[in-house]
Formats: structure tokens, C-alpha cells, sequence
């Protein structure tokens, strides 16, 4: 029904459920509770239908959470109980569904930044989510949660900057073939930290140089190609990978 909400309002959460439209995109639905109405659903599009990570949506969840859940794993979204944390909800009276005007949820943000049915009944399998997501959680938000131990910091990616120019590879090296150059961004992290970690470098300074040396490269997070992540790899990659550029 309507309660007359329009605007930003100060709420809490209550239960939270992760689940898979049927679109393919990946949900976080929370109960949000405002001061004298009924609860109210709110939602988070953690994972676009094309399998895109949503990264702001994702970031402020960590934050509402405060510590109860770090972004790296996503089947332990599941069973993280979101009740009690503080957001600001805002609200838009006026929607129309099956006749009747609700009050709809329209975005949940963090407290400083930022009616109708309930939680959906069709949880996400746990296992499954994982496998087709996992890596891509860790990947881009493992650096900053291992580096500070919380979920308040981290690091917000950068958006695609200049490229800096490719690597020349050692005249001995032999020519990949198409199929060979070719990376991702988990491939690419995995070898970025452990090389750094061999020259030295602190966890915290790893993932800072990794935000930094992304962008610079002209890499986007988000929609970088597996051909520009190899590119990017070989940047840094030394004698450590056999597929060498070809070029």
C-alpha cells in the first residue's frame, strides 16, 4: 500500500535474501524497516544478466553491512544476517502494480552517503553461485579486504585511463598463437600479487599499486577484453609466463 514516502529516510535492515532472477541477474533482497511503516523491500543488483559485476551496488552493500560481509565471497552473502544494519532508503509513493499504488524502495544506500510483497522464496544454490561468480568477487575485491581486514575501505576501481605502451618481449621469445593470448582478470591478479610479494611489497601496498597500474595500463575493470587483460599480464609477467606478446 502507499504510506506517503518520498525522498531519503533513515532505516534499518532486517533479513537479507541472495537469489538469481530469472533473467540471470544476481539479487540481494532486504527487508527495510522505517520508523512507524511496514516493512518495505529493498534490493541490490550485485551481477547484471550478462554477467557483469555491478561494483558501485556492490561496494555500498559492503559498507551497510559494516564489517558482517567483505565482498570476496559470494555464497557467504547467504548467510549473512543483515538486521539491524543502518542504510537510507529512498522512497517514491505513487508506484502502480496489479491496480493498487505502493510505496516502493527505489535505492538503498550506505547511512552516511548516500510496502508491496517481501523477501522472494527462491534462495540461490550456494555452490553453484560460487562457480559462476566466485572468482570474479575475489578478484576484484580480495586485494583491499586482504590488505585492511574490513569492508569500509575498499578500494574503489578507477575508471580506464590512458594505456601506457606494451611490453616488447626478448627477441628469443616465440610467437603465441591467437588462442594463447588471451587472460582474465583473476589470472592477472593471481600473478600480479604473488610477483610483488616476491619483490617484497606489503599486501596493502600491492593492492594499491594493482588500483593504480589497471587504469594506467587502460584497462577497465568491468569490461576489459580477455585479449587486453593478456596484454596487461605481459606488462609485468617477466619470464614467468611462456606465452610471450606477439609483437
Amino acid at each position: 500500500m502507499s504510506y506517503g514516502l518520498n525522498g531519503k529516510y533513515p532505516a534499518v535492515l532486517g533479513k537479507g535474501v541472495l537469489t538469481e532472477a530469472k533473467t540471470g541477474a544476481l539479487m540481494y533482497y532486504v527487508e527495510v524497516l522505517i520508523e512507524n511503516v511496514p516493512a518495505l523491500r529493498g534490493s541490490f543488483c550485485l551481477v547484471k544478466s550478462d554477467g557483469q559485476l555491478m561494483q558501485r551496488n556492490i561496494e555500498d552493500l559492503i559498507r551497510i553491512l559494516a564489517g558482517r560481509w567483505d565482498g570476496t565471497d559470494i555464497a557467504a552473502l547467504e548467510t549473512v544476517d543483515p538486521s539491524g544494519c543502518e542504510a537510507v532508503a529512498d522512497c517514491m509513493d505513487g508506484a502502480e502494480r496489479d491496480g493498487k499504488v505502493y510505496t516502493e524502495v527505489r535505492n538503498v544506500y550506505p547511512p552516511n552517503g548516500g510496502g508491496g510483497t517481501l523477501l522472494p522464496k527462491n534462495k540461490v544454490d550456494a555452490v553453484n553461485i560460487s562457480s559462476k561468480y566466485g572468482a570474479k568477487f575475489r578478484a576484484m575485491f580480495g586485494a583491499r579486504a586482504k590488505s585492511v581486514g574490513t569492508a569500509k575501505t575498499v578500494a574503489k576501481f578507477a575508471v580506464a585511463g590512458p594505456a601506457s605502451a606494451p611490453r616488447t618481449p626478448s627477441p628469443s621469445a616465440s610467437p603465441a598463437t591467437n588462442a594463447d593470448r588471451t587472460s582474465s582478470l583473476e589470472e592477472c591478479w593471481e600473478m600480479f600479487e604473488r610477483k610483488n610479494q616476491e619483490a617484497g611489497m606489503k599486501a596493502s601496498e600491492i593492492a594499491d599499486k594493482w588500483v593504480t597500474d589497471v587504469p594506467a595500463f587502460g584497462l577497465n575493470q568491468a569490461t576489459a577484453t580477455p585479449e587486453q587483460w593478456y596484454g596487461f599480464k605481459m606488462s609485468f609477467a617477466g619470464g614467468d609466463d611462456e606465452k610471450q606478446m606477439p609483437f
